[in-house]
């Protein structure tokens, strides 16, 4: 039996891309085909938010640098998003910083 469960993450999409934070209380989780990220809380099995690309471009790697709420993003057009994040008690708002 598991300790959390988070259904129907992507809309029956499979999963390809997931990074956890445990300084934060926060999943991320990307699906095939899709152009965006999606934001958990991971404690209570919340949705925080959603992170959206450009149209043809989809994130390959993500990172938390912890302790500085900042995320590295590798994406399909050979970038490297760097994105601060503010959280409040139900939502996540980010920054592209470089």
């Amino acid at each position: 039996m598991p300790l959390r469960e988070i259904k129907n993450v992507s809309n029956g999409k499979e999963i390809f891309l997931m990074e956890l934070s445990v300084y934060h209380n926060l999943l991320i989780t990307a699906s095939l085909g899709e152009e965006r990220l999606i934001i958990w809380n991971y404690e209570f099995g919340r949705l925080m938010g959603h992170f959206n690309f450009d149209h043809e471009e989809e994130p390959t790697s993500i990172e938390f640098i912890n302790g500085y709420s900042i995320i590295l993003i590798g994406t399909t057009k050979s970038i490297i998003h760097v994105v601060a994040f503010k959280m409040t008690e139900d939502n996540i708002d980010f920054n592209l910083i470089a």
